[in-house]
């Protein structure tokens, strides 16, 4: 996917949505990526981190420190592996 320099991350989420949807992802993966997405966005945005898909890096996205919980239908968080730096 080309990504013009200028756009931000918040507006891609909705092409991303698609995607995910094209390929016929569970609703349930498509409620857990797209909020964690959103969440993403509005993260950088209150810190003032940058939300341009071109100026964001992994340092941006590490430094969150957000969990990597995702929701489970019976109200508990299922741990998800994290990635190896």
């Amino acid at each position: 996917m080309h990504v013009a320099p200028t756009e931000n991350l918040d507006t891609l989420v909705p092409s991303f949505a698609r995607s995910l949807r094209a390929a016929n992802k569970a609703s349930t993966t498509l409620e857990v990526y797209v909020g964690g997405a959103r969440q993403l966005v509005n993260y950088l945005r209150v810190q003032g981190m940058p939300t341009k898909a071109t100026e964001v890096t992994r340092d941006h996205i590490e430094v969150t420190g957000l969990p990597c919980r995702a929701p489970d239908p019976r109200g508990e968080g299922v741990e998800q592996p994290r990635l190896a730096r």
